[in-house]
């Protein structure tokens, strides 16, 4: 392509270099990012970010591949009724993929914390990603049961938890949930929000998958903990002592699957759990208004118990404190 005096007034090559800027970790500079990957100089590359130059066909397809942005989303070249989702396909039974896949979930948190007006829209009927990393066992755990049944990890949780790369994961997870507590959230949590873990340390434990009962009772302890903070934070409608504003609604009904809206002043993208990990999101406008607005009107329905809703709050969270209570007494009893 031809270069111009003028910039290009056709805006999708000023839109793909716009996205690369969101996807940048703070630390990284576009114009450094961009020349060093297409191994072209400053100049040259400071052209193509300005729109002076018009950027070549392969290099666009070689920029969307290395920094994950869609084509179709910048051209929008779709039909209203079509929504492009991103999926990456990822070997998690090699965990050093697991660390790069964390990685990038702590830039993207890192990003969020330096944008103003940074905030999460969720629907919780699991524990959250955010909750379960707050606390190294629970957090090995829930990647342990995943390995155990995905990939037949053969050996037990005592086993897995001395693989090399676990150190460097749990660095990760720190930054995650430094991240996550230093930016606004409002929350929608079902009755069931605790089930599925707690199924999941009972089969574990009957299975013998532990080494001990002290393990079992370990990770029901952390669960204690997140509701112990969790019930902090609603009655402060703050997340710890510094952090960011706490809105949790409850509900009485199944949401069927955790939705996480993630915004900011320049930026939307809907994220929608599949199985433990893996997860589909798009930054679909119209596909993304619609969830908020959705997920609004559930708020509408439900009970908002942050620092209004003293006896819902109090019940909701005693109720859970009780399921926890329920397997630690069988544990306990078991001989």
């Amino acid at each position: 392509m031809e270069n111009t005096e003028k910039e290009i007034q056709n805006d999708p090559q000023l839109l793909l270099f716009d996205q690369i800027r969101k996807v940048l970790s703070p630390k990284d500079v576009l114009l450094h990012a961009v020349s060093d990957f297409l191994e072209i100089s400053d100049d040259s590359t400071y052209c193509r970010i300005r729109g002076k130059t018009s950027v070549s066909f392969r290099e666009a397809v070689q920029l969307s591949k290395r920094f994950g942005i869609s084509l179709d989303s910048i051209v929008g070249n779709h039909a209203q009724s079509s929504v492009q989702f991103d999926y990456t396909p990822t070997n998690f039974s090699d965990l050093n993929e697991l660390l790069v896949f964390a990685k990038n979930m702590s830039s993207t948190i890192e990003r969020l914390m330096i944008i103003p007006g940074s905030k999460f829209l969720l629907t919780v009927d699991n524990f959250s990603i955010f909750n379960i990393l707050s606390h190294k066992e629970l957090a090995l755990f829930h990647l342990f049961s995943w390995h155990k049944n995905m990939f037949g990890f053969a050996a037990g949780y005592d086993d897995f938890v001395k693989e090399p790369v676990i150190d460097e994961l749990l660095e990760c997870f720190k930054k995650i949930v430094r991240g996550y507590q230093s930016i606004y959230s409002s929350e929608l949590w079902s009755e069931n929000v605790l089930t599925t873990t707690l199924n999941t340390i009972n089969y574990h434990y009957e299975m013998e998958h532990f080494s001990s009962k002290n393990i079992p009772m370990l990770l029901c302890d952390q669960l204690n903990n997140i509701i112990d903070t969790s019930q902090n934070w609603a009655e402060t409608g703050t997340k710890e002592k510094e952090g960011a504003d706490f809105n949790l609604y409850i509900c009485d009904y199944n949401i069927g699957t955790n939705f996480v809206i993630i915004k900011s002043n320049n930026f939307v993208n809907c994220i929608i759990d599949l199985f433990t990990l893996s997860d589909i999101r798009t930054s679909n406008k119209i596909f993304c208004k619609e969830t908020e607005n959705w997920i609004k009107h559930l708020f509408h329905r439900s009970i908002l118990i942050s620092g209004t809703s003293q006896k819902e709050r109090h019940k909701f969270f005693n109720l859970h404190r009780q399921k926890i209570n329920v397997l630690q007494k069988k544990i306990k009893n078991h001989r």
